[in-house]
């Protein structure tokens, strides 16, 4: 499980799931009550999995696993921005198999990495890499700042990052 999330200045902007060949994962949107969020709008109450039983696909409840992960990583990389002078904050939080790395770029976006045991100069060139790309996609006078990101080349050029960075 590789999945990376960019949390723009009012919501989660972007996900990808890294190891699906590109899939999108669902929307965070809606489902966070972070205090960096705006709060103009009532949260929706994210709807519960289905108790995963044995034998049964587990794919669903971990769709929903990785967001509470995420959105729980979000408190502890507000508290380490300002203690570190470094844009990689290394490894933020864990829960049991699943270690979320994060990097904060000065435009204001974290960009959240939920692995399971990725080395961490890999990590660290990827955020890089993917700063990059994020700060060469918001450059366009076309793209509206902290919009959702739908771009197809997006996703091809993150999955291409992703394959030549973490190739064992």
């Amino acid at each position: 499980m590789t999945i990376l999330i960019i949390v723009g200045g009012s919501d989660p902007i972007y996900e990808l799931d890294l190891d699906a060949g590109g899939k999108r994962g669902q929307s965070l949107a809606r489902t966070h009550t972070h205090k960096r969020f705006k709060a103009d709008h009532p949260p929706t109450p994210p709807s519960l999995p289905p108790i995963p039983l044995p034998g049964r696909n587990r794919s669903a409840s971990q769709s929903y696993l990785h967001q509470f992960v995420a959105h729980a990583a979000l408190d502890v990389i507000d508290n380490l921005m300002w203690v570190n002078d470094s844009c990689f904050l290394r490894v933020v939080d864990k829960f049991d198999t699943t270690i979320v790395s994060a990097y904060v770029s000065v435009g204001g976006h974290y960009l959240l990495l939920l692995h399971e045991g990725k080395e961490e100069d890999q990590v660290h060139f990827f955020f890089k890499e993917v700063h990059d790309v994020l700060s060469r996609y918001l450059l366009n006078p076309f793209v509206e700042p902290d919009c959702a990101i739908t771009s197809a080349d997006f996703d091809t050029k993150i999955g291409y990052l992703a394959k030549r960075i973490f190739a064992n």
